[in-house]
């Protein structure tokens, strides 16, 4: 368990502190057992342990008896405010023993237990600018309407609004296409037909003729390009379009779903944009 000192217990942000107990939660556990082998309930004497042992010192009397710092006021509020936010995302939730109600514990709920850490990314729980500028640390050529519409999917799917994000989210997927086909054209103007094409007719065209950038691109590149383009068909823009173009009452795109479609995003991003990248490198008579 990692002990924080004073110092990363005076800077640490009730988010940072959030995730990394949410974190210790999914991994390890912090507690006992309170029932048959679930491992993602625990009591509220358990959060008071972990209180504790992130105030613990390295440092032991001679008797071997360990040496504890009592949390300050201010890491204690902090603490809270973080167990509160876990619940606010819906990630934690606070039992009621049916048969003694003066009883309670804590237990993950469906959704924390179907959260993960993906690249490093909890998408229902980071922040959403630190999550874009992760992205971009690995593609900083990302275009800013990109990154925009990217950041407000985000922020929707953290606060519930699941048809928002996918609009959001769908918009996102074909400026990136936009992109592509601007890098495609500047490269090699004989492609210049793509500009006055739709997103599904691009995608179509770039698919088609995909095999002509394999010098530029790499064949890695190139199959992963292909991969990612099918995708905005499958999922981003079919799911944008039934949310634009409502036929019921509701969508029956759920929570979970929405945040493995965020996660997937990024690999689509970052393929797209080490495409655009190699092509506005690489000039016309390195493909012929």
């Amino acid at each position: 368990m990692e002990i924080l000192s004073p110092e990363q217990r005076k800077d640490i942000t009730v988010c940072e502190l959030a995730r990394h107990i949410f974190r210790i939660i999914k991994e390890r556990g912090i507690a006992q057992i309170i029932e048959d082998n679930d491992r993602f309930a625990f009591s509220h004497e358990d959060i008071r342990t972990l209180l504790k042992r992130f105030c613990e010192k390295k440092e032991h009397h001679y008797n071997g008896i360990r040496v504890i710092d009592d949390p300050d006021d201010i890491f204690y509020v902090k603490f809270s405010e973080a167990i509160a936010l876990l619940k606010c995302r819906g990630l934690l939730m606070e039992m009621i023993n049916l048969s003694d109600t003066s009883r309670r514990h804590f237990r993950l709920t469906s959704v924390g237990i179907n959260s993960d850490f993906n690249d490093g990314i909890l998408i229902i729980m980071d922040d959403t600018q630190e999550i874009v500028n992760s992205l971009k640390s690995k593609i900083p050529n990302l275009d800013p309407i990109v990154e925009q519409y990217y950041l407000e999917s985000l922020r929707a799917c953290q606060e519930g609004l699941y048809i928002s994000s996918v609009i959001s989210l769908g918009a996102a997927s074909e400026r990136a296409v936009g992109c592509l086909k601007e890098a495609i054209v500047k490269h090699d103007s004989t492609h210049s037909n793509l500009e006055k094409k739709w997103v599904s007719d691009s995608v179509k065209y770039i698919l088609d003729n995909i095999k002509v950038f394999n010098t530029v691109l790499g064949t890695q590149l190139k199959d992963d390009l292909k991969e990612q383009l099918e995708l905005i068909e499958r999922i981003y823009r079919l799911n944008r379009n039934e949310a634009g173009h409502p036929r019921a009452i509701s969508m029956s795109i759920t929570r979970c779903e929405q945040e493995n479609y965020l996660n997937s995003f990024r690999r689509y991003a970052i393929t797209i944009f080490k495409a655009v990248e190699m092509l506005g490198s690489a000039s016309i008579t390195e493909t012929e």
